[in-house]
Formats: C-alpha cells, sequence, structure tokens
C-alpha cells in the first residue's frame, strides 16, 4: 500500500506540474512574448524549483531522531 501511495504521489505531481506549466505558457504567450523567451523563463522556473528542493534535502537529516 505505501509503495502505490507513493506511487500515486509521484505521477499526480507529475500531472501538477504539467498543468502548471501550461498555465504559466498561456499567460505568457497573451502578453505577446516570443516563444524563446517564454520557454527560457520556463525553464528558469522549473531549475528555480530543482534548487529549492535540492537546498531543502540537502539539510534534510539521514534517520528520524528515535522517540
Amino acid at each position: 500500500r505505501g509503495v502505490t501511495l507513493l506511487n500515486f504521489l509521484f505521477i499526480a505531481g507529475g500531472g501538477v506540474v504539467q498543468y502548471l506549466s501550461g498555465q504559466i505558457i498561456q499567460r505568457a504567450n497573451q502578453s505577446g512574448l516570443d516563444p524563446e523567451t517564454l520557454y527560457s523563463r520556463l525553464f528558469m522556473i522549473y531549475g528555480l524549483l530543482m534548487f529549492l528542493v535540492s537546498f531543502i534535502y540537502a539539510f534534510s537529516r539521514e534517520k528520524p531522531d528515535p522517540a
């Protein structure tokens, strides 16, 4: 059950990222940006998210404290 839950969360997370990136592209496209600028901004957002997640992971503990 636990592995199935994790699979569901990862697949759902991928779906959410696709939806949000589509919204970003639609809004930027409405503002009249050229495709190069539009996608460079999208990949900048992806890069910043990866940096943020990596930063959080770098300071996480390896094992939880015993209770």
